[in-house]
């Protein structure tokens, strides 16, 4: 019985993978976002057209929020690690 190896090379073309994967996924759930809000804007009796001037504000103030979400939670991190 012959024994295969993993090889270095094996290991590079399995990150590449998923690496590939991961960025595609990034990709699905941009566009799921975007066309979440689009479709709320819509909804809201706003113009497709004033939409697409607005996206990029909008991305803004959600990198925003998650910022402020993650900078909570390290803070809360902080604190419970220092009361031990």
């Amino acid at each position: 019985m012959s024994e295969q190896r993993y090889t270095r090379e094996d290991h590079e073309a399995y990150r590449r993978e998923v690496a590939a994967q991961e960025e595609r996924e990034a990709r699905e759930r941009k566009e799921a976002t975007r066309e979440a809000a689009r479709k709320a804007w819509l909804a809201d009796g706003g113009s497709p057209r004033r939409f697409e001037s607005a996206w990029e504000g909008l991305q803004e103030e959600q990198r925003k929020e998650r910022l402020r979400e993650a900078s909570t939670a390290a803070r809360q991190a902080q604190r419970s690690i220092s009361t031990i």
